[in-house]
């Protein structure tokens, strides 16, 4: 059994189906006030109580679950003020009562856990990682990226970036780290949902500004070329400057759109790491996650000026494909 802490009603029957749900699930549920590691919303609570429960959420950084009855109670509920306002970038997933004893839910509550379980055996090559390895991924982060607009806004933004990767971004979240004596020298990151940027930019834009507020000097040397994106994907618009064509304008004949693109979101490895092969493990073992989610093809964003990244990718068999902003470098490739 994995223990999962649930913030959810003290008493109600769609809740209680849901703890249910998850007892079958192979998951040993407690409800809890702090610190927890999924958030629950069903109709049959108060509007003071969904108020607080999605202030919890969001200030814990978890995945919030929405059980819905058929008549859509909780949805019009949501949408009233003053829960009208965080509604749309609360959320991670909306289900129906009727929904709760499907076998995709049970196959992502049984991702939560995994994500959850961290295995204290010496770990060795490429490895799945958790949630218990979040604070090893801040330090490879910030080792790898010394320049990144994270890294130099502090930890503390960094690691809610990647606990939103882990409960927040995606339905099944891809997340793989490279182990050398039992510590973690990089790891990949990866999913199907597209607004794992730009979701986290807009559900934690009071996280970012407060440490913008907290380093100004840091914040000032990120230069605009690196602030504007930030800003467009925290407004929800496109990165593209107008007039720019996309990757499907412009690589229509080449790629295939039959099939869901995999994204690798996060790629790293802290510099004694590099040249021992490890990238190359991480990146291909996304592939496999690619091909074995029914995916056609893969894609990435890089910065421009990265060349040695580029470059790597290149060798792996990915291609450029077209400038998404000043910056930055959309580059694909297609899986058999």
């Amino acid at each position: 059994m994995t223990d999962l802490r649930i913030l959810g009603p003290e008493r109600s029957i769609t809740f209680d189906r849901f703890l249910s749900t998850l007892g079958d699930s192979g998951f040993r549920a407690s409800r809890v006030e702090n610190g927890p590691d999924l958030a629950v919303l069903v109709p049959d609570t108060s509007q003071m109580e969904l108020l607080r429960s999605a202030w919890s959420a969001r200030r814990a950084g978890v995945a919030v679950f929405a059980i819905d009855d058929d008549s859509g109670t909780l949805g019009s509920r949501l949408h009233r003020f003053p829960l009208k306002i965080v509604t749309d970038r609360l959320v991670s997933r909306w289900v129906r009562v009727s929904e709760l004893d499907r076998t995709d839910l049970a196959v992502h509550l049984q991702q939560v856990g995994a994500l959850r379980s961290g295995d204290s055996v010496c770990r060795s090559g490429v490895d799945a990682v958790a949630l218990d390895d979040l604070s090893a991924i801040v330090t490879v982060h910030c080792a790898a990226f010394p320049d990144s607009a994270m890294t130099r806004l502090g930890p503390a933004v960094v690691e809610r970036y990647y606990r939103w990767q882990f409960v927040g971004a995606h339905p099944l979240p891809f997340a793989r780290g490279a182990f050398d004596g039992g510590r973690l020298v990089g790891f990949v990151f990866g999913g199907l949902r597209k607004d794992a940027v730009s979701g986290f930019s807009r559900r934690f834009l009071a996280s970012v500004l407060a440490a913008v507020v907290h380093h100004p000097l840091e914040a000032r040397h990120l230069g605009w070329d690196r602030v504007r994106p930030v800003i467009r994907l925290m407004l929800g618009r496109r990165a593209r400057p107008a007039g720019t064509p996309g990757v499907a304008e412009t690589n229509r004949a080449e790629v295939s759109f039959d099939s869901p693109s995999f994204g690798v979101l996060s790629i790293a490895l802290e510099p004694s790491a590099r040249g021992s092969g490890l990238a190359s493990e991480l990146i291909r073992a996304a592939e496999r996650e690619a091909v074995a989610a029914g995916c056609g093809r893969m894609h990435l964003t890089v910065e421009r000026n990265n060349r040695r990244a580029i470059r790597f990718y290149e060798r792996e068999g990915w291609t450029q494909a077209t400038t998404r902003d000043g910056a930055t470098v959309q580059m694909w490739k297609l899986l058999r």
